[in-house]
C-alpha cells in the first residue's frame, strides 16, 4: 500500500489474506477478546485532523511554536500511527472500521457499508463536519460532502437527501455560533482546514494543462504534485500554516459555552492522517508515526476521569484506537455504536488517556 509511483518498489508492505495448517490437532487457537476499555463518556468529542505530517517533523519544529506548546502542556501520545498512503483511506478507516482496499484518493462515493454516521444516526448522537473550505450560505450538494471530511466517501451521507447534507456538512464559519450551546451542539464534530489535500489548488490548476498535452494524470502523480504544493511551496498544508490554523480554531472552541461549561465533559483529539511520505518516495518517510495530541476540558478530568496535561504516553494507538475510542465516549448506553468490524473491536482503545 505504500508504492514507489516512479521505482515501483514498495517502501513499507504486507501481505493480507494469508493462511496455513498446523497438523497437530490438538493445538487450537485461544479465543480472542475484545480489550477491555477505559475510556470514560464524553459529552463532545472534536477530532481535528490534519495533513501530512509525521512526529520527527513536528516535534521541535520552530515552524510550529503553538503545536509544539501542546505537546508539552496538554496530552501526548508519541507512539501514534497512521496505517497508509495517501491520505483517504486514513480518513475512511476512523468512520467505517476498515481502509476498503482504497490505495488512492477518491473524488465520489466509494465505500457501500455500514459506517459510524448510520451507527450516531441510529442511536440519536448527533453529529457534524465543519469545514474551513465551504463558504457560508453554501447550498450543499453530494460532491461537496465528499471534500475535506470522509463522509462523502460513504454512499449512506454521499446518497441522502439535500437536507441531511445541509445539516451534517457545515461551513467551519458557523462553529463558534454553534458552540454557545452546549446542549445543541453535535456530540461529535470533525473540523478540516481548507481543501480535501495538501494542495488542490495546484493539482486542480495543473492537471487540465497536463491533459491538454495528452497526458493523463493518475492518482500517484496527484500525489505527487500535492507534496509540491503542500510541501515545498508556501500552501495550505505548510506546517507553519496548520500552526496558525490550529491555534484560531482551538481558541474557538475553548473560549466557547460549549467548552467552559463546568457540567460538560469535552475533548479535543489533534492528529495527522499520514506522515510526510504520502507520495510513497520514501521523503519523509517516519514509518507513518503520526503526533497526537488530545485536550481535556475541566468537567473531562474532574468528572471524566481524564489526564490533565501535561502528560506524555507512548501507548502504541493506531486509527482503529481512534475509532474505538469515540465509539466508547459517545455510547449513550449498551448496545449503541457497536464496532463496525473485527479492526475497531480489537484495537486498543485510548485507555492511556484515563486515570
Amino acid at each position: 500500500t505504500d508504492k514507489d509511483p516512479v521505482l515501483g518498489n514498495y517502501n513499507g508492505a504486507y501481505a493480507a489474506n494469508e493462511s496455513f495448517t498446523v497438523g497437530d490437532p490438538s493445538l487450537t487457537p485461544a479465543p480472542l477478546t475484545p480489550p477491555v476499555s477505559d475510556v470514560g463518556h464524553l459529552d463532545h468529542v472534536f477530532l481535528i485532523y490534519l495533513e501530512n505530517q509525521g512526529d520527527g517533523a513536528v516535534l521541535g519544529n520552530p515552524n510550529a511554536p503553538y503545536i509544539n506548546s501542546l505537546i508539552k502542556t496538554e496530552d501526548f501520545d508519541s507512539n501514534y500511527y497512521s496505517l497508509s498512503h495517501p491520505s483517504d483511506a486514513n480518513y475512511i478507516r476512523v468512520m467505517g472500521g476498515s481502509g476498503f482496499g482504497i490505495d488512492y484518493n477518491p473524488d465520489t462515493d466509494v465505500v457501500h457499508a455500514p459506517s459510524l454516521m448510520q451507527e450516531m444516526d441510529q442511536a440519536g448522537i448527533s453529529w457534524a463536519g465543519y469545514e474551513q473550505g465551504i463558504a457560508p450560505g453554501t447550498v450543499i450538494t453530494p460532491q461537496d460532502s465528499v471534500g475535506a471530511t470522509p463522509f462523502g466517501l460513504f454512499s449512506y451521507v454521499y446518497d441522502n437527501t439535500h437536507a441531511y447534507l445541509q445539516e451534517h456538512i457545515l461551513p467551519q464559519a458557523d462553529l463558534s455560533s454553534a458552540l454557545q450551546d452546549p446542549s445543541t451542539f453535535p456530540a461529535f464534530a470533525w473540523v478540516k482546514p481548507d481543501g480535501a489535500g495538501p494542495s488542490p489548488s495546484l493539482s486542480d490548476e495543473l492537471n487540465p494543462i497536463l491533459e491538454s498535452i495528452g497526458i493523463h494524470p493518475s492518482s500517484e502523480l496527484d500525489t505527487v504534485i500535492q507534496f509540491i504544493g503542500g510541501d515545498i511551496l508556501n500552501l495550505p498544508y505548510n506546517l507553519s500554516n496548520e500552526d496558525a490554523y490550529l491555534q484560531q480554531t482551538i481558541s474557538t472552541i475553548e473560549n466557547s459555552p460549549t467548552w467552559t461549561d463546568p457540567g460538560e465533559k469535552d475533548a479535543i483529539f489533534i492528529t495527522w492522517d499520514e506522515d510526510n511520505n504520502e507520495a510513497s518516495l520514501g521523503i519523509g518517510n517516519e514509518g507513518n508515526n503520526v503526533p497526537m495530541i488530545v485536550i481535556p476540558n475541566q468537567g473531562a478530568v474532574m468528572d471524566g476521569g481524564m489526564q490533565p496535561g501535561p502528560f506524555t504516553t507512548d501507548a502504541y494507538y493506531n486509527q482503529y484506537s481512534l475509532m474505538a475510542t469515540i465509539e466508547d465516549a459517545l455510547r449513550t448506553m449498551p448496545g449503541t455504536l457497536a464496532p463496525l468490524t473485527a479492526n475497531d473491536k480489537y484495537a486498543q482503545p485510548m485507555n492511556a488517556f484515563w486515570e
